[in-house]
């Protein structure tokens, strides 16, 4: 004979489902949030809470730095339908915010004389021998080498991809959209050649040079590749509007083929180590930052608003990198004269110019001692 949950399993109820009525409406679960007042000298998680609100986001986590001074936020829900809050520990989707850390990467083996930013890349032998077309190194970093980015609904895709270099198999028979260095042709697919590229010069496989090289030494201990079938702790369940507004579930999609451009899940405060271990010489010396934050140019010598693996924004001495993919949006922002960055994730779709805003708006005031 039973006699109903037992003390542990009830009060872990109890307190999910306080949790979720603490929890300001979020739009499609049967109410619209308006928008807040702004409240002046508000602190973060105070900022960070508004604006999930005003927003109607799931969860909404933020991280900002400022000068070493570190501080991150979080509010909402990482699972809608289990009532699981997100906290520090949440790991989102970075989709293209993985670009940056694979630039790192490539820029660490350049120091180390372990690749060549302007050979070809089909030099490094193994499946690069057989490619159709040349590309260097600083050419993919840039998105200049003229690959192809997705084709109808190849962003999609749920086949698993057992490395990265079989998954060159999707792009690379085919003709080039533009002469390699001829012209700014934003692909993802180059990051996945640039990653077996970077396994070559490495030798070994592309996450274990990435956690060796640049995950370890700026002590990001929460960043993971994406994998559909693994279970990962603290994984947050991704969304999407429907037409109507209301929150549904995101689409299924495998990260596999695109794990240097798009395949990382990662924390707020992993972000910010990222950004710390930049600014303060532990990953790359300094004439490697400055080229990752230069324009690049094309071959003719046009500047790029884009240097090597990151955004830049004309006038500002700032670099960053937006993430677009299902269920996630992912932003990492740097102003890079000041040594000031703010990172924003959300379980969301579409919320790219909303995560920009929110970041210059953070990244304009120092943070509070």
């Amino acid at each position: 004979m039973t006699s109903g949950p037992r003390p542990a399993a009830r009060r872990a109820r109890a307190v999910a489902l306080a949790l979720l009525l603490a929890l300001p409406a979020v739009p499609g679960l049967g109410q619209v949030a308006p928008a807040p007042a702004a409240v002046p000298g508000a602190g973060l998680a105070e900022r960070v809470a508004a604006e999930r609100e005003r927003l109607g986001l799931p969860a909404l986590a933020v991280g900002v730095l400022d000068r070493g001074h570190a501080e991150v936020a979080v509010a909402g829900l990482a699972d809608l339908e289990h009532a699981v809050a997100a906290t520090e520990a949440t790991r989102f989707r970075l989709a293209s915010v993985s670009k940056p850390l694979t630039a790192a990467l490539a820029l660490r083996l350049a120091e180390q004389g372990r690749l060549d930013l302007d050979a070809d890349v089909r030099r490094l032998g193994g499946a690069l021998a057989g490619l159709r077309h040349p590309a260097t190194p600083r050419q993919l970093l840039a998105h200049t080498a003229g690959i192809r980015h997705y084709r109808g609904q190849e962003m999609a895709s749920t086949r698993p991809w057992p490395s990265l270099a079989s998954a060159l198999s999707i792009f690379a028979r085919d003709p080039l959209v533009a002469p390699p260095g001829a012209r700014h042709v934003y692909t993802t697919y180059g990051y996945t050649l640039l990653g077996v590229a970077l396994e070559r010069a490495a030798g070994e496989p592309f996450f274990d040079a990435l956690r060796r090289l640049v995950l370890d030494p700026a002590g990001m201990d929460a960043t993971v590749a994406d994998a559909h079938s693994p279970l990962v702790p603290g994984r947050a369940r991704g969304y999407r509007r429907g037409p109507d507004g209301s929150l549904l579930n995101a689409g299924l999609a495998d990260t596999s083929y695109k794990v240097p451009g798009g395949g990382l899940l990662s924390t707020a405060g992993d972000l910010l180590r990222f950004a710390a271990a930049l600014f303060e010489g532990r990953l790359l010396d300094e004439g490697s930052r400055r080229a990752m934050w230069s324009p690049a140019r094309t071959r003719g010598g046009a500047e790029l608003r884009y240097g090597l693996g990151w955004s830049l924004e004309p006038g500002r001495a700032t670099a960053f990198h937006t993430g677009a993919q299902q269920g996630t949006t992912a932003l990492l922002w740097l102003d890079v004269a000041n040594a000031r960055a703010v990172a924003v994730l959300t379980n969301l779709e579409g919320q790219r110019d909303a995560a920009l805003e929110l970041a210059r708006a953070l990244g304009a005031a120092p943070a509070v001692p």
